[in-house]
């Protein structure tokens, strides 16, 4: 119950900054990728009307299609990868603007966000791939076949789910083994940011840009939530008691 309570206050706390103007320029750096994308993705286009016009053959046909499905697969970790520094510049702000608690901020410190950022979306599609490619595998033996597509969708948005939580995960110290515990005991929370984010980025010409922003937004006040760093109790900007966060989120 809690978990649900959460994510209504941190919706709330969005639309409530956005009022007041804020936090509106980590948009541009996604806006300018998306122009970028949709750019390569018209020139594709292109080149698979003419090239189709003049000499239809179906080997033309695949690679134009595999080149846009190329496109379309590397934008999705591009957009994540990229706007990581953004993703984790806004998510300390954000941070400090609802506790008052300062994050350090050096350039050593968004290159290991971006190099953790790399290894946490390798770790999440090596295993988004194996337990998908076990299932299908499974599901092809017993005829399960069509409950994969829901199974896909729960596992994609646990993942992604996951990687907007490690923006809050690493600020807080937190390791790879102890981010990943923390994902498996709020699988709800992960499923609710995932599945906010594949809805969001669905969303024809705005959803690239709108979906990192608000869900890096959505996850950092859910997380402050879960370590009682939300509601605001004082304004103290002392250190952060990082043993007794890891109890709570036990």
């Amino acid at each position: 119950m809690k978990t649900f309570q959460y994510h209504l206050k941190a919706i709330k706390t969005i639309f409530t900054l956005f009022s007041k103007g804020k936090f509106f320029i980590y948009f541009i750096p996604g806006l300018l990728i998306t122009l970028a994308f949709y750019y390569v993705n018209s020139l594709l286009a292109k080149l698979g009307k003419s090239d189709i016009s003049s000499n239809p053959k179906q080997t033309t046909i695949i690679v134009i299609s595999a080149l846009e499905y190329i496109n379309n697969q590397f934008y999705t970790f591009f957009i994540l990868i990229v706007l990581s520094p953004v993703n984790s510049i806004l998510s300390k702000k954000l941070d400090t603007h609802l506790t008052g608690y300062v994050h350090s901020s050096s350039f050593a410190e968004t290159l290991n966000n971006i190099l953790r950022m790399i290894f946490v979306l390798s770790i999440i599609l090596f295993f988004e791939f194996v337990i998908m490619g076990v299932w299908w595998l499974f599901a092809l033996i017993i005829g399960l076949d069509f409950i994969s597509p829901y199974l896909y969708v729960l596992v994609a948005a646990f993942f992604y789910g996951f990687s907007f939580y490690d923006y809050n995960l690493e600020r807080y110290n937190r390791s790879i083994k102890g981010s990943l515990k923390y994902g498996t005991h709020h699988i709800i929370s992960m499923l609710i940011a995932g599945g906010a984010f594949m809805l969001l980025k669905s969303v024809p010409y705005i959803g690239y840009i709108i979906a990192p922003i608000l869900i890096t937004m959505l996850t950092n006040i859910v997380y402050l939530y879960s370590i009682k760093k939300l509601p605001k109790r004082s304004n103290s900007r002392t250190n952060i008691n990082l043993q007794t966060v890891e109890e709570t989120n036990e």
